[in-house]
């Protein structure tokens, strides 16, 4: 009936305005520096203009852990499940350059709603990890270099310390990258534990060496390294980047990456009123810049076409807008696809920042995925 149709128009449009309302800023090498200002941008930009720490909006655990592990914010699936191990599925969500976890805060809230209706007997906790460097976690100056390599191995480091080993990983773009190097210790926990077949997500992620600046994170990152390291108010940080041409949305999203320089409100003899609400990076600037350069020196082929394919299996989503894959690349991976070792997807209507671009979309891949994932069990 007419009535019935309306309902259903209502109620899809009510998810939409739902994950858009959850959703922050895209953690992402840079899609382009078009105008690009999302209602997701704009609600992330409110919720940090104050620098705060609240996430009573959400179900979830902030992980405050060692100096030397790597922080995190889990979202649980809030149905109650038995003892038995085998119910529960944790699942790792890695950002991208210049992002934090928080960022995949509203898709993978969504995400895990849709999949308590789907498999109500099975418990997934997704940690949004934050990459070194990045958000809450440590610098770990002592692990340097600080490359995709070494990025992977603080991965293997939190599985030890929170004693877990994911059943998926998932990450975008530079997260794509060190999920893509995380999946070789994978294989190996794989062949040494009770079997089980993992599952790795790269999301708009080349495997190969980028040649140029594929995704526009050198512009970008080159404008927040003109910065200084203390600014007086993102008012500052717009009047520095617009005349460059950066979008709107992209310098809302740089933005969020600002928290108050002196959190504490302590007295500090000399300040006036403006350096007391002064702002500084979240990120470490120098540490972006080698993980950016890593990304780009680092080639995984061997990752897809080496490993024990029965224990770790690699999801390739590509943004059908993203910027141009190599055409012998695409090639490789439409072989490895016909040869069973990689699954490839295209999301639709998306560019590079896919879970703002397209989220609904992106949310019934990896939900499709895990349900046919864990109906094989």
């Amino acid at each position: 009936t007419i009535l019935t149709t309306l309902m259903l128009v209502r109620r899809q449009h009510g998810v939409k305005k739902r994950i858009f309302a959850a959703l922050s800023p895209p953690c992402v090498f840079g899609d382009s520096v078009h105008e690009k200002t999302t209602a997701a941008v704009k609600s992330r930009v409110a919720f940090d203009s104050g620098a705060s720490t609240s996430y009573s909006t959400v179900n979830t655990t902030t992980n405050k852990v060692a100096e030397k592990v790597l922080a995190s914010q889990i979202i649980p699936t809030t149905h109650a499940i038995n003892d038995d191990e085998e119910d529960k599925r944790n699942v790792y969500v890695l950002h991208g350059l210049m992002g934090q976890g928080k960022n995949w805060r509203g898709p993978i809230t969504m995400l895990s709603e849709k999949l308590r209706e789907s498999l109500p007997k099975t418990a997934f906790r997704f940690h949004l990890i934050d990459i070194r460097g990045h958000g809450n976690s440590p610098r770990f100056h002592d692990y340097a270099p600080h490359t995709i390599i070494n990025a992977a191995k603080d991965i293997e480091r939190y599985s030890k310390h929170h004693e877990i080993v994911p059943d998926v990983v998932i990450g975008h773009s530079l997260g794509g990258k060190i999920a893509l190097e995380y999946s070789q210790s994978l294989t190996s926990l794989s062949s040494s534990s009770a079997k089980k077949r993992r599952l790795v997500f790269t999301l708009d992620s080349v495997p190969y060496e980028v040649e140029k600046d594929m995704f526009g994170a050198e512009f970008i990152l080159k404008a927040t390294e003109k910065l200084p390291e203390v600014v007086p108010n993102r008012e500052y940080l717009k009047a520095q980047l617009a005349p460059l041409q950066i979008s709107s949305g992209i310098i809302d999203w740089l933005g969020s990456n600002l928290v108050l320089a002196n959190p504490g409100g302590a007295h500090v003899e000399g300040n006036d009123d403006t350096t007391k609400t002064s702002l500084t990076w979240q990120f470490d600037r120098k540490i972006l810049r080698d993980l950016y350069e890593s990304f780009q020196q680092t080639a995984l082929w061997h990752a897809l076409e080496e490993k024990d394919h029965d224990d770790v299996h690699v999801h390739i989503v590509k943004a059908e807008k993203s910027s141009d894959w190599k055409p012998d690349a695409m090639k490789r991976i439409e072989m490895l696809k016909q040869e069973e070792k990689v699954s490839y997807h295209v999301l639709e209507r998306a560019g590079h920042w896919v879970h703002s671009d397209n989220p609904i979309g992106l949310i019934n891949i990896l939900h499709d995925e895990l349900v046919k994932a864990e109906n094989n069990r």
